[in-house]
């Protein structure tokens, strides 16, 4: 057996080889970027064309189930809810507002502002957006009185995706 001595390193045998194969964790790295890298689908809310108001719209609803229902439309719709505001305003009778901060999927902020205006009657207001986006808007109205309707009078209501 030949010692020998390179730089840094001691090798036994007749020729030092400090050459690796590195085909085969190549091979594995390659596959596993491939099948693990998925793009993610669009969202489903498109921005649409700006707005000056909000969306609107008046619907017939229990006030205990806004906070379920609003988490509902919210997930459905693709956005996220970063916070939450309660109000009471005495004016002529007491009515609740209930603000929620909203971010969309590609980080833009809006507000859904819910108002109770009577025994079974809440006010949806949506805007997101700094230009307003009428189908984010529209989309979130529509679900959330889609699922208030779906709760009316009942304790629990199936998801309808």
């Amino acid at each position: 057996m030949v010692m020998s001595k390179r730089k840094d390193s001691v090798t036994r045998g007749r020729t030092a080889r400090a050459v690796c194969d590195c085909r085969a964790p190549a091979a594995v790295i390659a596959l596993l970027s491939v099948s693990g890298c998925a793009v993610p689908p669009p969202a489903t809310v498109a921005s649409g064309t700006p707005s000056n108001a909000p969306s609107q719209r008046v619907v017939e609803a229990d006030w205990d189930d806004v906070d379920a229902a609003v988490r509902t439309a919210l997930r459905q719709c693709q956005l996220v809810q970063a916070g939450r505001r309660a109000y009471r305003k005495q004016e002529g009778g007491e009515w609740t507002i209930v603000e929620y901060d909203l971010v969309t999927v590609r980080g833009d902020s809006g507000v859904l502002r819910v108002r109770r205006l009577g025994e079974g009657s809440v006010d949806l207001e949506c805007r997101v957006g700094v230009l307003g986006s009428p189908d984010a808007e529209q989309c979130v109205i529509d679900r959330l009185a889609r699922r208030l309707a779906a709760l009316r009078g009942v304790d629990y209501a199936p998801l309808d995706e």
